[in-house]
């Protein structure tokens, strides 16, 4: 992780803080769960690092660094979540008997990598035929591997269990089955293992053309394969099983599908599924214990009690309704507000409308005593956004610089 120093010495290495930096802040602008589980198992691999390594301060050091520069550079993130969680209580996803299959036993882990059934093809509760093959392959070969090799098969090895049913079976109940697929770890596993069949190869043949043609082989297997299965266990089961949506769906004929499904979509009929939802982990995220009431679902505003004819424009950052609507009315309009974030509310005539969420979570205002036909509801941008996109800019701008003034010192 750093260079080689005494253990009361701190170095920093900037090579290793950018790469830290670079890849914690990706994962976390693409998957917060993704970024947990990864979190996780650094944890692990550092107190591994700080048990059995001297230089513990150096590595304190350099983590540390590269976490509170992730911290500012992810702020653009961050901040707005942060704010959101703490200012409302939202849906979050839940542990499903749906979902206790990508927790694998022994048996399903070797039979998904292995069998081309049908029913197998695309599943992605295993490690697949590479990641096997490099576990084999380092055992057999095992005096011949160096200590790195075998220390990240072993560590492989340890993941994949943690990602088993083994395991998950008494954590699913738990706040930890909010992660829901626990195979999501074996990218790590599957990561490493990638390594350390290059490093197997490299350490068991002499021969650079055979290596590199074991190379060209095993990258042109891992191809094939992803191919096949995307071919024949998804592409061709989504075609035969597609849900057709060539209808708009109703109370009385639904979308027909549990709790998952692939849809055959045209331009034409798109909207059509927006039109019943009876879908699995559509609410996830939204604010808790809200109903998705039949004027939700239509778009439609309320007054006393009723939904009204609506027509609904989509505008940049905001929406406008128009209806004909009564004076002086409390109105429930089709939206669901959030705390922590400003809604400017006006109608036709300019007219500012205070307004307030209600029990289920959708904003409600007083009409005053005009006539209007016509509300605009705009979202605006929490003073603590903008805080966060400068956070990050200034921090973006401070690394650009600091790589390129490290490349000039080198030139």
């Amino acid at each position: 992780m750093a260079e080689s120093t005494k253990d009361s010495t701190v170095s920093l290495n900037r090579k290793t803080i950018l790469l830290l930096v670079v890849g914690f802040t990706l994962i976390i602008l693409s998957h917060m769960l993704s970024f947990v589980i990864v979190t996780g198992y650094t944890s692990i691999f550092t107190l591994f690092l700080l048990i059995f390594k001297k230089n513990r301060l150096n590595i304190l050091a350099n983590l540390s660094v590269a976490a509170i520069i992730t911290i500012l550079l992810s702020m653009v993130f961050l901040m707005p979540f942060i704010v959101a969680m703490l200012g409302n209580k939202l849906a979050t996803p839940g542990a499903t008997t749906l979902t206790l299959w990508s927790a694998p036993n022994v048996q399903e882990l070797f039979k998904t990598a292995f069998s081309f059934k049908p029913d197998v093809l695309f599943k992605t509760n295993s490690i697949g035929i590479v990641a096997f093959l490099s576990i084999f392959g380092v055992i057999f070969t095992w005096w011949k591997q160096n200590r790195f090799t075998k220390y990240a098969t072993i560590v492989s090895i340890l993941i994949i269990f943690s990602g088993m049913s083994y395991i998950w079976k008494y954590l699913y109940e738990t706040p930890l089955g909010s992660i829901q697929f626990p195979h999501r770890v074996f990218i790590i596993a599957i990561f490493l293992l990638s390594l350390t069949s290059i490093l197997m190869i490299r350490n068991v043949f002499k021969s650079n053309q055979l290596r590199y043609i074991l190379y060209v082989g095993l990258t042109l297997l891992s191809v094939i394969v992803t191919l096949f299965s995307l071919k024949f266990g998804f592409v061709d089961k989504v075609n035969a099983l597609a849900v057709q949506t060539n209808y708009k769906p109703t109370s009385e004929k639904p979308v027909s599908y549990t709790p998952i499904a692939n849809f055959k979509i045209k331009n034409a009929d798109f909207k059509n599924i927006m039109g019943y939802w009876t879908t699995y982990g559509a609410f996830d995220y939204m604010p808790a214990n809200f109903q998705f009431n039949k004027a939700l679902q239509e778009k439609k505003i309320v007054q006393n009690g009723k939904p009204i004819n609506t027509t609904v424009k989509p505008i940049s950052n905001g929406i406008i309704y128009q209806a004909n609507l009564d004076k002086q009315k409390d109105t429930i309009l089709p939206m669901v507000g959030y705390k922590g974030l400003n809604y400017d509310i006006t109608d036709k005539q300019h007219h500012h409308y205070n307004y307030r969420i209600n029990k289920n979570k959708q904003l409600v205002i007083r009409m005053k005593n005009t006539d209007v036909n016509k509300v605009i509801v705009k979202a605006k941008t929490p003073i603590t956004t903008y805080i966060a996109w400068i956070i990050s800019l200034i921090t973006a701008v401070f690394l650009l610089v600091n790589v390129l003034k490290n490349k000039k010192h080198k030139v």
